[in-house]
């Protein structure tokens, strides 16, 4: 079960040149997500859309605190970035109940999000981009 945790955001500072098309991209316009060890890989660290970076930081900022709890695959204490009533929010929960209402709240239509998805996969495919104002 892929549940993210608390500070699994990181933004790439420096400006990173993309060997294939000769770009550049600024600093802050890479936003990495830290997932963690699971059934079939060893942590590792992907690229996301600077929108689900930012959504998870605000949510980070009015979280309410909880308790550490152990995690299933190698029994660390840490951080869930979800919790209810101190338990971890389920994957189940996450892609079928709290992402498509969150989209609603937010005006996304359905289609911007796949529901099936892994909830640190769904993230992404949220295009919000395209669909809602960005402030700065």
């Amino acid at each position: 079960m892929l549940i993210p945790r608390l500070g699994c955001i990181r933004w790439q500072k420096e400006d990173v040149s993309v060997p294939s098309t000769g770009e550049t991209l600024a600093g802050g316009a890479v936003c990495m997500l830290d997932v963690p060890v699971n059934k079939t890989s060893a942590a590792f660290t992907k690229p996301v859309d600077p929108i689900v970076g930012e959504m998870i930081s605000a949510w980070e900022k009015v979280r309410p605190n909880g308790l550490k709890l152990p995690d299933r695959k190698n029994g660390e204490m840490v951080d869930f970035l979800f919790l209810y009533r101190l338990t971890v929010v389920g994957q189940s929960y996450l892609n079928n109940v709290l992402i498509p209402t969150l989209c609603r709240k937010a005006g996304v239509p359905t289609a911007m999000f796949a529901a099936t998805s892994p909830a640190i996969a769904a993230a992404p495919r949220l295009r919000l981009r395209s669909s809602m104002p960005r402030s700065r």
